[in-house]
């Protein structure tokens, strides 16, 4: 595998690029990664590796509760939370593309011509050029 893509460094990459396409705002309450602890949450499960390092398959979330609501993360896992998150990949046309890659990498792959590890720098470089924006 070539450097920089281990899991680790993926991952790594992919919560910067989520963080920065969301101006490091939650996306539930909008408090900034000054005011509270945000993660980057999966909307589809990370354990898909077409959507597991795509920046449109993630959304900063507050990790904590408050005093006043459940934390944003354990929001984003209720029916209100999901269907957010819902309308808004499909007001940003995100939920189609995230839908036709919910299926199996290896066949994926097949019918693209392509092999794991070009995928792997495909996302590498892609999740590099939004942190840099």
């Amino acid at each position: 595998m070539s450097k920089g893509l281990s899991d680790s460094n993926l991952r790594k990459l992919w919560r910067d690029a989520v963080l920065t396409k969301h101006h490091y705002r939650c996306f539930f309450c909008g408090r900034h990664l000054k005011e509270t602890t945000l993660e980057a949450h999966h909307f589809i499960h990370r354990n898909n590796l077409l959507t597991r390092y795509d920046w449109r398959n993630g959304f900063p979330v507050c990790k904590y509760p408050t005093e006043w609501h459940m934390s944003c993360h354990q929001y984003a896992e209720t029916p209100q939370g999901k269907q957010k998150i819902i309308l808004h990949l499909s007001i940003h046309n995100f939920l189609n593309y995230l839908q036709d890659r919910d299926t199996q990498s290896k066949q994926w792959f097949v019918e693209r011509g392509i092999t794991k590890n070009d995928f792997l720098k495909t996302m590498y470089d892609e999740l590099k050029n939004i942190i840099k924006q």
